[in-house]
């Protein structure tokens, strides 16, 4: 082999290993854009949902402590994504409206409100997807150190009852609603639902069993007022 015929070979594996080393290069950007895309869908599908639970946190637990960690949360979130796309208008505007957010808990922490009670089926089956996912929610930040364990038990425990108690709250007022225009029936329906909740619950809580008989007094009573009404 000449010297020539040498020299030309080393030109092509240079020309060759340049080509790989571009290609590399090239990869490692693409899988580095991927990976952050990633994290970005990623960070937005995680502030959809606790967003979702703040919302109904809001209404029907209202509890600031449990706010104020969901709120971090998101600002933590949120401070990521915009250090990974300092100019997504998107997270600008989720920024901003997390602001409206925290106004929100700071006026609940000025003036408390009791929760709401439900109004209808919808609302009773949201409210317990919302706690039941807000208690995994609460399990996970625990388990990334987010949150104490102690501080875990409290709001898992406070939800589990409230969940419970909101759902007997609202079938005993849909009953008496029903009550109240003289569906008898309809409203034996709403209290007898109620009155299951509470005998089908694996939880324990103070004056669940005297919350059963009034219940159970409510069912009865209905009939006895309805027996004894002239119009009836």
């Amino acid at each position: 082999m000449s010297f020539f015929d040498f020299v030309v070979i080393l030109a092509i594996i240079g020309v060759m290993l340049g080509a790989l080393s571009v290609s590399k290069s090239a990869t490692n950007r693409e899988q580095a854009a991927q990976m952050r895309r990633k994290k970005i869908r990623d960070l937005r599908n995680e502030l959809v949902d606790i967003d979702e639970l703040l919302h109904t946190l809001l209404v029907y637990d209202r509890n600031t402590d449990l706010l104020d960690s969901l709120h971090d949360r998101m600002l933590t979130d949120l401070n990521q994504g915009l250090r990974l796309l300092p100019d997504s208008e998107d997270l600008i505007e989720d920024l901003q409206a997390l602001d409206t957010l925290k106004a929100q808990i700071e006026q609940l922490k000025v003036t408390p409100l009791a929760p709401e009670v439900p109004k209808s089926d919808r609302q009773i089956f949201l409210l317990k997807r919302h706690f039941s996912r807000a208690t995994k929610f609460i399990r996970d930040m625990t388990a990334q150190g987010d949150m104490d364990q102690q501080a875990c038990e409290i709001h898992r425990n406070r939800l589990q009852t409230s969940s419970v108690m909101l759902e007997v709250s609202a079938y005993r007022r849909q009953g008496h609603d029903a009550k109240e225009r003289g569906e008898i029936a309809s409203a034996a329906n709403f209290y007898k639902h109620a009155k299951e909740v509470l005998t089908n619950t694996e939880l324990k809580f103070d004056d669940r069993l005297a919350l059963i008989k009034t219940v159970s007094r409510e069912i009865s009573g209905l009939y006895l007022t309805h027996k004894d009404d002239p119009g009836g």
